[in-house]
């Protein structure tokens, strides 16, 4: 189950809410074929070709379209029998031509392929999914981690009943108060604020895991939460406090309480009290990006302190360009970086300090601005059980100190440590 809990006093929303021009575009592309997948790598050509011409496969391409029974009509193996060059496919009328670029999968003979570019060849590579995810299983499985998989319908038959004793709570420990329920694909909200108010608050958590959705490559369609995100929104905090003690086991109502977190991504309570609705809006997307991360492939947490947050940072800047503004959050921290020309370890010992966190906000936003994508495949493989250094060495090419150095560029400190 996952809840968010919030406490929240309305106030004049920002009518400046919106993505930063300066995001990046997050566009579906095929990724590269990197070190650690060797183990799932599928034999393409040799003596028993997995493909040939004459056969008829089903193709799912990088815009999401499908494409049932397409015959193959040419094509043309690699030097190695891992890859192949030309993949070509008899036309048919009514739909879209594509090329081999296109292809985000194939399915042969029941069996999912995904489709990936092979730098060193300038070819293409097959990756076998029931493979890929049979290693990534037993790599965390070694680790006390374990890869996501689908609900069955009475897990969710389950987890939506914890739901409803949630929502049922809200007339025990709230009597007499009149909440109202608003829902979209990915999230659901019940709150005793005008309606108008909620319609605010809604679009943006809208926008926000629509931005994650693209940054992550999760399909529109598809949801990261166990069901849906249960979001709580009280008029009064005393009610808040009532409901958070009572049914969340909360124990510090200090009115300087403002943000609860429970371990495991799967469990998020944010108490606001009397701050503006801009602030409880970058609470809200801080807490949604932290439980995408926890959510993507695996349970597992080795991500990074420095990476885990300052993506939370990255997201919230872009999110909420208008609110929050990079330069202010970096004017106390840059100048000690520039004296003593070294990160403290933020990076090599995986050292980290709040006042740190932009810091490490621009060490994302530099690794996006080499390569968007890149970005994704090194956090998806980092979720994978695969090792920082050798995930941020096989997808970027750099190094810890590497990457220090790079930023170093960035902020005009030349030869910075880690």
């Amino acid at each position: 189950m996952i809840v968010l809990v919030v406490c929240l006093v309305p106030t004049t929303a920002s009518s400046q809410f919106r993505v930063a021009p300066a995001a990046k575009d997050f566009k579906p592309v095929q990724r590269s074929l990197y070190g650690f997948d060797k183990d799932y790598l599928a034999t393409i050509g040799g003596e028993t070709p997995l493909l040939k011409p004459g056969m008829t496969v089903d193709v799912t391409l990088l815009n999401g379209s499908t494409q049932s029974s397409a015959l193959i009509t040419i094509i043309k193996y690699g030097k190695e029998p891992t890859v192949l060059q030309t993949l070509t496919f008899k036309p048919v009328s009514h739909r879209p031509k594509f090329t081999t670029r296109d292809i985000r999968s194939l399915t042969i003979d029941g069996k999912l392929y995904d489709m990936v570019f092979d730098t060193k060849s300038k070819g293409w590579a097959l990756l076998d999914r029931a493979k890929h995810d049979e290693v990534v299983s037993e790599r965390l499985k070694s680790r006390d981690y374990e890869l996501y998989r689908p609900d069955t319908p009475e897990e969710l038959e389950k987890k939506q009943s914890v739901y409803t004793l949630n929502v049922k709570a809200l007339e025990t420990h709230c009597p007499g108060v009149a909440f109202v329920s608003y829902e979209s694909r990915d999230f659901q909200i019940y709150s005793d604020l005008p309606a108008k108010d909620v319609e605010v608050f809604q679009d943006r958590i809208l926008s926000s895991c629509q931005f994650l959705k693209k940054m992550y490559g999760i399909p529109e369609d598809q949801s990261v939460f166990c069901g849906k995100l249960h979001i709580f929104i009280f008029k009064s905090r005393q009610h808040f406090i009532d409901y958070a003690k009572k049914q969340c086991q909360w124990e510090d109502q200090s009115a300087e309480a403002t943000d609860i977190g429970y371990p495991g991504g799967q469990f998020f309570v944010l108490a606001n009290g009397e701050q503006e609705f801009d602030s409880t809006v970058g609470n809200i997307v801080w807490h949604l990006t932290s439980i995408f991360q926890f959510r993507i492939r695996s349970n597992c947490n080795n991500i990074p302190r420095w990476l885990f947050y300052g993506t939370n940072d990255f997201v919230w800047r872009m999110v909420l360009y208008d609110l929050y503004s990079q330069e202010t959050s970096l004017k106390d921290v840059l100048p000690h970086i520039r004296n003593n020309k070294n990160l403290g370890g933020l990076v090599s010992e995986n050292e980290y300090a709040t006042d740190y966190q932009p810091v490490s906000g621009m060490l994302v936003e530099l690794l996006v601005d080499r390569d968007a994508n890149a970005f994704r495949e090194l956090f998806v493989a980092i979720k994978e059980g695969v090792d920082f250094n050798v995930a941020l060495q096989d997808v970027y090419g750099w190094n810890d100190e590497e990457l220090v150095e790079a930023f170093g560029r960035k902020i005009k400190v030349p030869n910075l440590k880690p």
